[in-house]
């Protein structure tokens, strides 16, 4: 982190015992609040404080696989979206609480590689993911916070083509 416009740098993983995140490690930002940060492999890991202090925020979701998506709802700093190399998602509607309880989701799913999760400004129980594997479904949409998921891909000369998606916005 920087504290100087970029001129000089520290580490900035104070707390974060675990080694296991993928080579480039997702991190996410709170839009509400910059102080709040989140990242993690196999678990998930928050700061509060602007990355001075990392803490645990929640168990293995992902047996051996790890964290390759993250997404902080705009409108609910509770609502944490978490996107995984196995295709599998899973959310916390508690993400500030000392220990968020997560509920992992894989119901429409089509597996493959999570790479990326936004959430709805508005609506926190509507997100989007994107899949970067071939031959699945490569845009899915929840509108009942993950407990299912549906392709959006379109079909035929509309639809998305069988080509990895690797990032996703939702524009308001």
């Amino acid at each position: 982190m920087s504290h100087d416009g970029g001129e000089s740098f520290q580490e900035a993983v104070a707390g974060i015992i675990d080694t296991d995140g993928l080579f480039i490690t997702p991190l996410a930002m709170d839009q509400k609040d910059p102080d709040v940060l989140w990242t993690g492999g196999s678990r998930p890991w928050r700061t509060t404080n602007g990355a001075q202090l990392w803490e645990l925020a929640g168990p293995d979701l992902a047996g051996p696989d790890r964290i390759s998506a993250i997404a902080v709802a705009p409108s609910d700093s509770n609502v944490v979206y978490l996107g995984f190399n196995n295709g599998y998602v899973a959310r916390t509607t508690n993400g500030l609480d000392p220990s968020p309880v997560w509920t992992v989701s894989a119901n429409g799913l089509p597996g493959g590689w999570v790479s990326s999760v936004a959430v709805d400004p508005g609506d926190t129980d509507t997100a989007y993911c994107t899949i970067s594997t071939y031959g699945v479904p490569h845009v899915l949409r929840t509108t009942d916070g993950g407990t299912s998921w549906h392709s959006i891909d379109g079909i035929g000369a509309s639809g998305v083509p069988d080509i990895p998606v690797h990032w996703i916005a939702v524009r308001p």
